[in-house]
């Protein structure tokens, strides 16, 4: 634990100048994107901050890999499944405080009469934790394993995925066939919902993300063991 501390601490000092680029830049652009618009949903706020806080230790260790600097950590008196857990807890810290940053940078431009805020903040904080937690839980296996290449690859497949789906339903009429399996997820989402109660459903939520990072924890862990550099 103390060596896993010790290496998180060390890729934030190395990389304290492209943290510190990344949270003004982000941190300026959630009051200006606000005064752009008349009203703001609160649930759209916190997600793009959710988005944003996992983007950055995403990119540092895209950036990291670049550079080859995970081949000179690789050499330190240190195992991968200790560099692989530093990664993880590393990239938990910098994406919540990120995250978090954003979120008072906004409710401050609100503050400040920039933009209406629209929602409850309790269900938006929510659904930002989710969608945080499942980007990490799916893009660090990729970039753990193909570093720069393996974070684009993956933005490249959902488009593509995106674009199948979409002449899918202008070509061959399936349209219907999207509609049912969206209504489908939400149905069962809702069903969820009413069988657990609120706070039952906002907890599997929770646990279903932690369980999610669990596997991709040790997903990533198997798959760092293996790599060459």
């Amino acid at each position: 634990e103390k060596i896993m501390w010790t290496l998180v601490r060390k890729d934030l000092i190395l990389d304290r100048r492209q943290v510190a680029l990344n949270f003004a830049l982000y941190l300026i652009m959630g009051p200006v994107f606000l005064s752009l618009m008349s009203a703001a949903p609160v649930k759209l706020v916190v997600g793009w901050a959710g988005i944003v806080g996992a983007v950055i230790p995403l990119s540092l260790l895209a950036r990291e890999d670049k550079f080859h600097s995970a081949r000179l950590t690789c050499s330190l008196p240190v195992t991968r499944d200790s560099i692989v857990a530093a990664r993880f807890a590393g990239a938990w810290i910098l994406s919540l405080t990120g995250a978090l940053a954003i979120v008072a940078a906004c409710y401050g431009a609100f503050r400040a009469g920039l933009g209406d805020p629209a929602g409850e903040w309790g269900p938006a904080f929510l659904g930002g934790f989710v969608v945080l937690g499942l980007l990490l839980a799916f893009l660090l296996p990729f970039t753990m394993r193909f570093g720069f290449a393996g974070l684009i690859g993956f933005f490249v497949f959902t488009q593509i995925l995106g674009i199948v789906a979409f002449l899918g339903v202008a070509l061959l009429g399936a349209r219907g066939g999207l509609q049912q399996v969206i209504r489908g997820v939400g149905g069962a989402l809702r069903a969820l919902h009413d069988a657990l109660g609120p706070v039952g459903y906002e907890l599997f939520l929770v646990a279903a993300v932690v369980a999610l990072n669990v596997a991709s924890f040790f997903l990533s862990r198997w798959i760092y063991r293996r790599r060459e550099f």
